[in-house]
């Protein structure tokens, strides 16, 4: 199973994209590439009022949701959101990471730094001074070669879970960076176990091609 992990709406105030023009995109992109579905990791803000999954069996694909927060070191990719998090950690601010990541680890979720060796909003070496850090995000889809190069190292390193994502703003950066998945994720409960258990690889686009007959 094929997911893009990172992926920006209208509910980011930098990306004009309804969800429901990622899904119809993720269909035509779907008779030429192996993909699933996508998450949608808002900055600095988790929506609530939305049924992504609703969303998602509408169009027969995988459709959830987390958010991406933005820490005094640089962006944290959250994945398993509770309503406690939000209200000790209120997204629209900055945040430490360290008792950040905790609280997520505590709630059973998963916090996965982000872009990490962009150079700017990314936590670099920093990243393993968070102690409940299991996964790094070593292919985005707005990185350099290089930049992800660095990544990959690091996790590997490190032995971090390897996760991808396009990062995409708008409906021609979908499906950028992908991951692929050993077992099929039906929720973000699934998501996180998966990528805890390391069952999961980064994947470019063109590796998810589809042989043609």
């Amino acid at each position: 199973m094929i997911l893009d992990l990172h992926v920006h709406s209208i509910y980011s105030e930098d990306s004009p994209v309804q969800p429901e023009e990622y899904a119809q995109t993720l269909l035509k992109m779907q008779e030429n590439y192996r993909i699933d579905g996508f998450v949608l990791m808002e900055h600095r803000l988790y929506v609530q009022d939305m049924d992504f999954q609703a969303l998602g069996r509408k169009y027969g694909i995988v459709i959830l949701n987390g958010t991406e927060a933005e820490t005094t070191w640089g962006h944290l990719l959250i994945y398993g959101v509770t309503q406690n998090l939000l209200e000790d950690f209120p997204l629209d601010i900055k945040q430490d990471p360290v008792p950040l990541a905790s609280a997520v680890h505590r709630t059973g979720g998963l916090a996965v730094p982000a872009h990490p060796f962009r150079g700017f909003v990314s936590m670099g070496v920093r990243s393993v001074d968070i102690p409940e850090i299991q996964a790094l995000e070593v292919l985005n889809g707005s990185n350099s070669e290089d930049q992800n190069q660095t990544a990959l190292m690091f996790a590997r390193k490190l032995g971090l879970a390897q996760t991808g994502g396009s990062d995409a703003h708008f409906p021609r950066e979908l499906g950028a960076a992908l991951t692929e998945f050993q077992n099929p994720i039906k929720t973000m409960h699934d998501l996180v176990r998966e990528i805890k258990a390391k069952r999961c690889h980064p994947l470019t686009l063109e590796q998810a091609r589809k042989i043609q007959s």
